[in-house]
């Protein structure tokens, strides 16, 4: 079913590039499928090139996390924070912030 899933999201990415969410939902896949290291290739992407879609910030540093980068976690965490308080999304700032103070 996996590869199935990554088929699709990979078709989705080839029809729009721009658009964050199959990128986002790619890495997603590969983290439930222990591919941590293509997920993180897709996050690093994401952070780079989609900046203020705040969600790639908690799952890119948990995974940096799981991956043992646990100084670029907290980077990534802190930048989502800045991210996520500039454009009034509060639920998320409160809960990079939450990441990384349990850290």
């Amino acid at each position: 079913m996996s590869n199935d899933r990554v088929t699709v999201l990979k078709s989705l990415i080839e029809k729009n590039a721009n658009d964050p969410f199959p990128r986002y939902a790619l890495a997603m896949e590969y983290i439930r499928t222990e591919r941590v290291e293509e997920a993180l290739e897709i996050f690093s992407h994401l952070l780079e090139s989609n900046p203020d879609y705040v969600p790639t910030y908690f799952q890119a540093g948990m995974a940096f996390r799981k991956a043992g980068e646990t100084e670029r976690a907290r980077q990534v965490f802190r930048k989502g924070i800045e991210i996520a308080e500039r454009l009034g999304n509060i639920h998320s700032k409160n809960e990079l912030e939450n990441a990384l103070q349990n850290f």
